[in-house]
C-alpha cells in the first residue's frame, strides 16, 4: 500500500528566528497562513488514510491560533498518523500543554541545537529560548506522548552532537534522537558563514554518538547526510522515507520549486551509485558552496569488498 506523507504549514509566523530556517525571513514576517476553513479543505483534499502521515511544520505549528481544533478535526476524520515539528516553547505552558494531550498528536519533534543555552540561544537568535524548550521536553517527558529530539549538525554546534544525545540519555530518556545533516537553503544561505559545514567533519560525530547508542541499545536514525560519508556498517541506521510526499504551505508552488531543485538535481557522479534511491540530501546549493570532491559514490564492489 502506498503510504503519503504531507507537510502541512498552516502559517509561517514563528516565535523563534533560527539562523537556518528552511523558510526565508522575508516570508516569516508576513506571518502568511491559511484561515481555518481553509486549512480544513485542504485536508479534505489529501484523501488521508490511517496509513498516510500528517507533519504539521511552520513557521511554529503551536501558535496558529485555530492548532487544536485543526489537529483535532484531521484526526477525527481521518485517522493519520499526526506529527507536529515544533520548538517546543508553547509545550512548557501546562495550560496549553494540557490542552494537547489527548487530541491525537503521534509524535512532536522538537530541535534542540546544544547542550549550551548560548548556543542554543544563538541559533534561534532568542535570549531564553533554550529555557523554553527544555520545560516543553520535561513536560513531553512526565507524559505519556511520544517524541523526538531532534539535532540539526551545523558549523557551529555539530561538535555538540554527543552531548546533546547525553542530555537526552540522561534528563528525556524517553525521547528518540534524531541526527539530520543542514539543508543549505533558505535562511541557512544567508548565514550561511555561520551554518555550512563539510558533511565529512560533521561524520565522524555521527560515527560516534550512533556508537554511544548501540552500547545503550538505541536506535539513533540519520536523515539528509550523504551516506558515502559514512562507513557502511552505519548505512543501516540511515533513516528510510516515505515513497511519496507532499507539501502544501501558503506559498506552495515556491516550497515545491525549491524541494525539486534541491533533492532532484543530484551530482553527476552519484547517477549510478548504488545508494542513489535511498540516500536523501539537500544537494544544490551545497555543491555550489563546497563541490563534489568529498562525495565517494559506492558501486557493488565497494559495498561488498
Amino acid at each position: 500500500m502506498k503510504v503519503m506523507q504531507f507537510y502541512f504549514t498552516p502559517s509561517y509566523k514563528c516565535d523563534n528566528d533560527c539562523i537556518m530556517c528552511g523558510v526565508q525571513k522575508r516570508k516569516r514576517l508576513t506571518a502568511a497562513h491559511f484561515s481555518f476553513d481553509e486549512c480544513k479543505s485542504l485536508i479534505d483534499k489529501m484523501c488521508l488514510t490511517s496509513n498516510d502521515i500528517l507533519e504539521f511544520s511552520g513557521g511554529e505549528p503551536t501558535i496558529y491560533k485555530d492548532f487544536v481544533e485543526l489537529i483535532k478535526y484531521a484526526k477525527g476524520q481521518y485517522n493519520p498518523v499526526i506529527i507536529v515539528l515544533s520548538n517546543g516553547k508553547r509545550l512548557g505552558n501546562r495550560s496549553f500543554f494540557s490542552s494537547v494531550h489527548d487530541i491525537g498528536i503521534d509524535r512532536f519533534i522538537i530541535p534542540v541545537f546544544s547542550t549550551m543555552p548560548h548556543l542554543h540561544d544563538s541559533t534561534t537568535q532568542l535570549i531564553g529560548s533554550f529555557d523554553q524548550t527544555r520545560q516543553g521536553l520535561l513536560n513531553l517527558e512526565h507524559s505519556d506522548i511520544p517524541y523526538s529530539i531532534k539535532f540539526i549538525a551545523m558549523k557551529h554546534n555539530y561538535k555538540d552532537m554527543l552531548n546533546v544525545y547525553k542530555m537526552k540519555l540522561e534528563i528525556y530518556p524517553s525521547a528518540n534522537y534524531i541526527i539530520s545533516g543542514f539543508q543549505l537553503m533558505g535562511e541557512a544561505v544567508a548565514n550561511k558563514e555561520i551554518v555550512a559545514v563539510r558533511h565529512s567533519m560533521v561524520a565522524p560525530y555521527i560515527e560516534e554518538t550512533i556508537d554511544l547508542a548501540l552500547d545503550k541499545d538505541d536506535f539513533v536514525p540519520i536523515f539528509m547526510f550523504p551516506m558515502c560519508l559514512l562507513d557502511p556498517w552505519y548505512w543501516q541506521y540511515y533513516g528510510v522515507g516515505v515513497f511519496q510526499e507532499e507539501v502544501v504551505a501558503p506559498d506552495q508552488t515556491d516550497v515545491q520549486l525549491n524541494s525539486k531543485l534541491n533533492y532532484e538535481e543530484k551530482p553527476e557522479k552519484c547517477n549510478k551509485c548504488i545508494l542513489s534511491k535511498r540516500c536523501t540530501w539537500a544537494w544544490k546549493n551545497y555543491l555550489a558552496e563546497f563541490g563534489d570532491d568529498e562525495i565517494n559514490p559506492i558501486n557493488y564492489f565497494a559495498e561488498n569488498k
